[in-house]
């Protein structure tokens, strides 16, 4: 009998720890999913229409049309980079590896992963430091 009184004296301290918390954090749901539009949109896409009022109907639209083609090339051209690389790093494990070996290779190549292959150590830590930098 004395464990069942313990853990209802258990639960009812976690209940007021809960109603205790909720009443310290008055933010509606309104205000949440604002933060989080916010959060996840960026200024980027919040600033668009000004930039795009500043611009006007010619340059406004040719700048979006330019970034969004800039964009996707880059793109295309990291995917062939990384492709690159695995076929790259295929062959040497093939070279080094015997008939009845089963190596794998790890095909998760990141950004500091294509800077180091093609520029060295240094710039993979150059690389990594930006993709961080710009995550902030």
């Amino acid at each position: 009998e004395m464990k069942v009184d313990e853990n209802e004296n258990d639960a009812e301290d976690d209940e007021q720890s809960m109603a205790d918390s909720e009443d310290k954090h008055k933010t509606s749901v309104y205000q949440t999913f604002v933060h989080l539009l916010k959060g996840y949109m960026g200024a980027g896409c919040l600033s668009l229409p000004w930039a795009m009022s500043q611009l006007g109907y010619f340059w406004g639209p040719f700048a979006i049309f330019t970034v969004s083609y800039w964009s996707s090339y880059n793109c295309w051209t990291i995917v062939k980079l990384k492709r690159f690389i695995e076929r790259e790093t295929v062959a040497d494990v093939d070279d080094k590896a015997s008939e009845s070996s089963s190596v794998t290779t790890n095909t998760q190549v990141t950004y500091a992963a294509v800077g180091e292959f093609f520029y060295g150590s240094r710039f993979e830590t150059y690389v990594a430091v930006c993709v961080c930098v710009q995550q902030l």
